[in-house]
């Protein structure tokens, strides 16, 4: 168990507030193993993707293991649209993912399709300009 003192967050994550720390010493003393800390993006991934307080080190390694264990390409916006919606696939294909099994192209495809339909959703609820791509429409 990783000692979870003021000092040693404040090593790894900067100067934070008094509040921040206490949060993460409280998120961090749930775990039996340091997650956050490890090389592999799909432990990281696993565990972040689970958690509402942000411990891994960066994005982009919680990123890479999120498309490993859904095997399929993540746009950066499913993290910040819905990142419910993105937790719960990636809880569901945890299974999949240790099995081995992998999607289809079609699936794949499809997924992406979704994701882009989910931001050019977003984007017009929020008054956000979207570019429009040819081919990237339902119809």
């Amino acid at each position: 168990m990783v000692d979870v003192s003021d000092e040693y967050i404040r090593e790894r994550y900067g100067n934070l507030g008094i509040d921040e720390i206490e949060s993460l010493k409280i998120a961090m003393k749930k775990y039996e193993t340091p997650w956050w800390e490890s090389e592999d993006p799909v432990t990281v991934a696993m565990y972040q993707m689970n958690e509402e307080i942000w411990m891994a080190d960066n994005l982009a390694k919680v990123h890479e293991g999120v498309e490993k264990i859904l095997d399929r390409p993540v746009l950066n916006s499913e993290f910040f649209t819905d990142g419910k919606r993105l937790a719960k696939a990636v809880s569901e294909a945890i299974p999949r993912y240790f099995l081995g099994l992998k999607n289809s192209k079609e699936e794949k495809s499809e997924k992406l399709l979704e994701s882009l339909v989910m931001l050019q959703e977003f984007c017009r609820k929020n008054n956000i300009s979207f570019i429009q791509t040819p081919n990237y429409s339902k119809n």
